[in-house]
């Protein structure tokens, strides 16, 4: 059973998936498209694996309107090992997170958001549930081919967060909730710079 930090770690290392997976997805796309449609398709891509809800008009707009490739898309994706088995392991964690946080949706069927991927024919079966040693590894690999610097960011989040004491059981863990949101910030300014 992951401890909280381990936890918090694989829930920040989720979102620096969202990202390579994204910058991946894009250095094929611009082969095909303008910069701006490539991101929106990298984006709808991601957020459709990783069953994300898109409330932002212009993404729910372009999704609709580019349904089809955003399909035909995905369905090439099964040939892809390292995005498989990077998302596997991401949908994995997020159904965790999800269910721990009191995900009612969730909760009431755990195996939701890993059904979709399957049904996408991403899904690396495996059988095994998100174990830190693995993931966490496996993500910062990842990041470091496909976003390098987005990678840097995050290791320079996790040097600031180990150099602090764990919270006390009594503790509100303030100062770790305070660095993961410096870190995100830092790593979503590097990647709209990148981009």
């Amino acid at each position: 059973m992951p401890t909280p930090e381990e936890i918090d770690a694989m829930h920040t290392a989720t979102q620096l998936v969202k990202i390579a997976v994204g910058e991946k997805l894009l250095k094929h796309y611009l082969q095909n498209h303008d910069r701006k449609f490539g991101m929106r398709l990298a984006s709808a891509v991601v957020n459709d694996l990783l069953s994300e809800k898109v409330t932002d008009a212009a993404h729910v707009e372009f999704a609709e309107d580019n349904h089809e490739l955003i399909e035909e898309t995905i369905n090439k994706l099964h040939a892809d090992e390292e995005i498989r088995d990077v998302i596997t392991q991401a949908v994995g964690v997020m159904t965790s997170i999800k269910i721990e946080d009191g995900d009612v949706e969730l909760m009431a069927n755990p195996t939701k958001m890993l059904q979709h991927v399957k049904d996408r024919g991403i899904l690396t079966e495996d059988g095994k549930s998100p174990d830190p040693s693995i993931y966490l590894p496996l993500v910062e690999q990842f990041c470091n081919k496909y976003a390098p610097g987005v990678a840097e960011s995050y290791r320079l989040y996790v040097d600031e967060r180990n150099k602090i004491p764990a919270p006390s059981a009594s503790g509100s863990g303030c100062m770790l909730a305070l660095l993961a949101v410096i870190a995100l910030s830092t790593i979503l300014i590097v990647y709209a710079a990148a981009t």
